[in-house]
C-alpha cells in the first residue's frame, strides 16, 4: 500500500516530515603552482600544488507538515557555512617512446578532509556532533595516453586515460 513500510513512497506535500535547503552565490580565486623537469628527450617529471577556494552558503532545516511543529526552522541545524573544495598535491612522470605518443602517470594526494572542516550540520541524528562527520584524505592514481597525429594538415590529438577515484563521501562515524 502507498506510504506503508514496504509500499511505494507517498510524495504528497502533507507527508513531508522536514526539508533541508542550501543556497549560495559566491566566487573566489584560487592558485595552482606546477613545475616540470625535462630529464631528456623522452622523460619528464612534474609536481603540482593546488590550494582550492571555499564558497559561502546558507542552509536551513525546516519542519514539514508531517512533523510535530510544521513550518518551524531548527535554529541549531543549518546556518551560514563554507563549502570547501579539497586541496591537491601531486607528482607525475611522462614518457615519450616516440614523438607522436606520450604516456603519463601521476599520483595526487587529495585532501578530502577539507570538506568536513567547519562542516554545517543539517541532520538531527548528528545534532551537536559535527566532529563525527568525516571525509578521509585519499590517493588518486591517473594513467593516460596521448597520440598526436602531427603529419596532418591540421594536427589532431587523441587521448585516453583512467584513474582510481577513492570513495570520498562524508561519513558520520
Amino acid at each position: 500500500l502507498t506510504g506503508n513500510h514496504f509500499g511505494p513512497a507517498d510524495f504528497l506535500p502533507g507527508n513531508i516530515f522536514n526539508s533541508q535547503t542550501q543556497e549560495g552565490d559566491d566566487s573566489a580565486l584560487a592558485w595552482t603552482l606546477g613545475v616540470r623537469w625535462q630529464i631528456d628527450s623522452r622523460w619528464s617529471l612534474g609536481a603540482v600544488v593546488r590550494e582550492a577556494p571555499s564558497f559561502d552558503f546558507r542552509a536551513v532545516f525546516t519542519n514539514g507538515p508531517a512533523s510535530d511543529s510544521p513550518g518551524t526552522v531548527e535554529a541549531d541545524l543549518g546556518g551560514r557555512g563554507d563549502f570547501r573544495i579539497p586541496d591537491v598535491r601531486g607528482i607525475g612522470v611522462a614518457f615519450h617512446p616516440f614523438d607522436e605518443l606520450v604516456i603519463a602517470f601521476d599520483w595526487d594526494r587529495v585532501e578530502y578532509s577539507d570538506m568536513s572542516d567547519e562542516l554545517l550540520n543539517l541532520l538531527r541524528v548528528g545534532r551537536g556532533e559535527r566532529r563525527l562527520f568525516r571525509a578521509e584524505d585519499a590517493d588518486e592514481l591517473h594513467l593516460g595516453l596521448e597520440y598526436q597525429w602531427l603529419r596532418a594538415r591540421w594536427p589532431v590529438s587523441f587521448r585516453l586515460g583512467g584513474w582510481y577515484d577513492h570513495d570520498h563521501r562524508i561519513r558520520y562515524l
